[in-house]
């Protein structure tokens, strides 16, 4: 427990050094210094998240760089599909879907090995950028693949308790033209209302909340954050972005290879 609480002081910290990071590193913690069971800590971590998002959404609300709109176009079908997530997809999922001998594939499992997929998919979006096409000049915005995203995100967040910053901020880049500091803000406010909804919608569907350990592990991310906003200045964006990102790799295949072992043992 000593060990999870230094920890969820570096989660603050990553999210003040890099603008990411919340729940990818967020779950494990709770998961496995915690003692939390996967389906309530991806509950958990959404209370955790959302309020540590929703501080750096009014920061970037006071200057002028969210985009009120476009956040709505995504929050619409993502809450839609969270709600659809937990309240009927996971609730009738059974505890073991799979049993022999030999084997033994267990819903906890599963989601910890989605969960650390999606950390190799955002430690080598980090690592491996890809160029961010440039506004066109198109008239109509892309709903269609907005919603797609949107529905995309929800997923992520209902079955995992991924924040999803790493799929909102090339989408709002790439498809709607906006620029860095604006698709930031306005990712950051998609992510407060997203987790903190469907935190509420987790407690809705039965999942057990352990107060004390959000609030204290809240308080802790939120210092570590502060601190990391005033270091941040002093450290250079690519040696951050590389920290992290191989940070994020050896997590994920701890997380990947101790789930496959127990399924096989």
């Amino acid at each position: 427990m000593l060990l999870g609480w230094f920890s969820a002081l570096l989660v603050g910290l990553s999210l003040g050094l890099c603008g990411a990071g919340g729940s990818i590193l967020a779950v494990p913690i709770l998961v496995y210094f915690m003692g939390i069971a996967p389906v309530d800590a991806t509950v958990d971590s959404l209370m955790i998240v959302g309020i540590t998002a929703s501080f750096g959404a009014w920061h970037d609300y006071k200057h002028g760089h969210i985009q009120i709109p476009i956040a709505i176009q995504f929050i619409i079908p993502s809450l839609l599909t969270i709600y659809a997530v937990r309240m009927w997809l996971i609730p009738n999922i059974p505890d073991v879907l799979y049993q022999t001998p030999a084997l033994i594939i267990q819903r906890d499992s599963i989601i910890m090995l989605i969960f650390s997929l999606i950390m190799l998919m955002a430690a080598r979006a980090m690592l491996h950028p890809k160029a961010i096409a440039s506004s066109t000049s198109s008239s109509s915005p892309p709903y269609g693949r907005i919603a797609m995203q949107g529905v995309l995100l929800g997923t992520l967040i209902g079955l995992v308790g991924a924040g999803g910053g790493f799929i909102i901020v090339p989408a709002l880049v790439g498809l709607l033209g906006l620029s860095m500091a604006q698709a930031v803000g306005t990712s950051l406010l998609i992510i407060s209302v997203n987790t903190l909804i469907g935190f509420v919608i987790g407690v809705q569907s039965g999942s057990h909340i352990d107060m004390p350990i959000i609030i204290g592990f809240t308080v802790l991310a939120l210092l570590g954050s502060w601190f990391g906003k005033r270091i941040a200045a002093h450290i250079h964006e690519t040696t951050l972005k590389k920290t992290f990102a191989f940070t994020i790799y050896i997590i994920a295949c701890f997380i990947l290879l101790k789930n496959v072992w127990s399924m096989v043992l």
